[in-house]
């Protein structure tokens, strides 16, 4: 089935959706309103089984708002109705379609527990806005890492203190462009070509003991002239490709949906 979600909180229903689309589902994110409208007004609404709806958007006075909420006549919920409970989701959900006399809950009821199951997942479930206290969810990447430890990380490869602490500089700034004048005046309080080639073999001598790690994906990159970005991940950790609507349409021609265009620039 298809779902489409229209959200404010884009992180965790990309995680929700990517759940649902390994028990089978099609799953898209939107978190603006006219690319939304364009994608249903150029199919048509009748390909969406489902539109869940971040419950803050209610309250947005939008013509589209009322486009999606009748005119367009797709079935519509709450994900994250603050009226539901944990472990009821589905029967709330269904109750609320039933109710507004246009279309059946009983039908939808195999994705509400599929979504439900997923939005009971330990990793999900606090992170969702009103239904609980919200957290920051981490990304993937971060999530592939588990219990990596920079100190566990020290201990198994006898790395050097001063190495050491250039090292844990660059773990705590992982993601970010560091220039060699950055870390020189970090590691030393000074600026010159010898700290510079010093860096510069304190780069060398960890890259040397990345190569010898088997359980995470460590890297020091360099970026331009004179920078660095540390990046870590695990062996495991792939960035699954998005389905396109091709994969949808060769599944069911009568009900594709071509979303293709839209996520290049959603």
């Amino acid at each position: 089935m298809l779902i489409v979600f229209f959200t404010q909180e884009k992180t965790v229903c990309d995680l929700i959706a990517g759940r649902l689309t390994e028990k089978g589902h099609f799953a898209y994110v939107f978190t603006n309103m006219q690319k939304l409208l364009r994608s249903v007004g150029r199919q048509g609404p009748q390909k969406v089984d489902l539109l869940a709806l971040d419950f803050r958007m209610g309250a947005q006075k939008d013509p589209g708002w009322t486009l999606l909420a009748s005119d367009s006549k797709i079935p519509a919920v709450y994900y994250n109705d603050p009226y539901s409970r944990p472990g009821s989701f589905a029967a709330h959900w269904s109750r609320k379609i039933a109710g507004s006399g246009e279309f059946s809950g009983r039908n939808l009821m195999p994705l509400f527990r599929d979504l439900e199951s997923v939005m009971l997942e330990e990793d999900v479930l606090p992170c969702v806005s009103l239904v609980c206290p919200q957290k920051k969810i981490a990304c993937r990447e971060e999530r592939a890492l588990g219990d990596f430890s920079i100190e566990s990380f020290r201990e198994k490869h006898s790395v050097q203190p001063s190495k050491f602490r250039l090292l844990s500089y660059f773990y705590q700034n992982r993601g970010a462009v560091l220039d060699a004048k950055r870390l020189c005046l970090f590691m030393w309080n000074e600026y010159s070509l010898q700290k510079k080639a010093t860096l510069f073999s304190y780069i060398c001598y960890l890259r040397k003991l990345f190569r010898r790690e088997s359980r995470y994906c460590l890297r020091i990159i360099s970026d331009g002239k004179n920078g660095y970005i540390f990046r870590i991940s695990s062996p495991k950790f792939r960035i699954e490709r998005e389905e396109t609507a091709s994969d949808y349409m060769r599944s069911d021609s009568k009900n594709s949906f071509d979303f293709s265009s839209t996520l290049l620039d959603d």
